[in-house]
């Protein structure tokens, strides 16, 4: 079975990573309290971090991680598509080059953090429009036949988790 491509805004890795690791974690705080042992409090979930590392092969390697390295230089969040997982609104807050590169081998290692912030703000009014899913497709091939961009989709959609696997006659709403 071959994985759909890592997307992060409108870059798509060429190969996916070879190595990937995502890290989540709950908020927990233990209180002490006199002469009553300890009470712990949950704070809820902490920002999710991906990191992981791959190499970018062939004549356009080097071109691959100056088009990413161009996200961290602007900075902000997008939209990160991991295979087989749901989406997620992230950062890039870290990529480095690995070893020596040469013109057709460039190894690197990158990090993303969740936008927690994005999570929460609800979905962009859309344009009442909306379009039923055919096998096979993704939110890519939606946003494409619209002439839109797949974050635009994905915004007025807060229900898609998986945007590169829709079910056939799932209802998309058009921004």
């Amino acid at each position: 079975m071959k994985l759909p491509a890592m997307r992060f805004k409108g870059f798509s890795w060429p190969k996916n990573p070879g190595k990937l690791q995502i890290e989540t974690q709950r908020d927990l705080k233990e209180h002490t309290l006199p002469y009553a042992g300890s009470l712990m409090q949950d704070y809820g979930r902490k920002r999710r971090k991906v990191s992981g590392e791959g190499v970018f092969l062939g004549e356009e390697a080097l071109a691959s991680f100056q088009e990413l390295s161009a996200f961290l230089e602007q900075g902000g969040s997008g939209l990160l598509i991991l295979p087989e997982l749901p989406a997620m609104t992230a950062a890039l807050v870290k990529l480095e080059l690995v070893g020596e590169t040469t013109p057709n081998a460039v190894r690197y290692c990158f990090e993303f953090w969740e936008d927690l912030s994005a999570s929460g703000e609800g979905a962009r009014a859309g344009t009442g429009r909306s379009y039923r899913c055919k096998e096979g497709e993704d939110v890519w091939a939606i946003a494409n036949r619209y002439r839109t961009q797949a974050e635009a989709v994905l915004a007025v959609n807060p229900q898609i988790q998986w945007p590169n696997f829709l079910r056939e006659g799932e209802v998309v709403n058009l921004p």
